[in-house]
């Protein structure tokens, strides 16, 4: 029983780790490299598409065509969850981290049907 114990709670705390290190590395400011939709680069002007993580867990995003939202974010094993508290959403969206280097993020989400892949680096 003891180490099943000690089992659960290494197991518990190296999940925890994992995420503590996925937050760290979130934070700061990310601007778009590429966006892309299935296999095709999308001719979005990546330069206007840029997403901020502050310590406190708030985040804001600047899009195309003006667009912005700005709320809370969390991380949830390998999936960013955001909820835009400037349009009061009632729930969360989710994007997978395909990949996160202390300069690099890929966020892969779905938009209108079409897996799309957000390809960011860090300013």
């Amino acid at each position: 029983m003891n180490k099943l114990l000690i089992l659960i709670l290494t197991f518990l705390a190296l999940s925890s780790c994992g995420r503590v290190k996925r937050e760290r590395m979130l934070r700061g400011d990310w601007q778009a490299v590429r966006v892309m939709e299935g296999d095709s680069v999308l001719p979005v002007p990546d330069s206007v598409i840029r997403l901020h993580f502050y310590e406190n867990y708030t985040y804001r995003y600047e899009g195309t065509l003006k667009y912005e939202e700005a709320g809370h974010w969390r991380v949830k094993n390998h999936l960013l969850l955001v909820r835009d508290t400037l349009r009061g959403a009632a729930e969360e969206r989710r994007m997978r981290i395909q990949k996160l280097t202390e300069d690099s993020l890929f966020l892969e989400m779905m938009d209108g049907g079409s897996r799309r892949l957000l390809v960011m680096g860090k300013r």
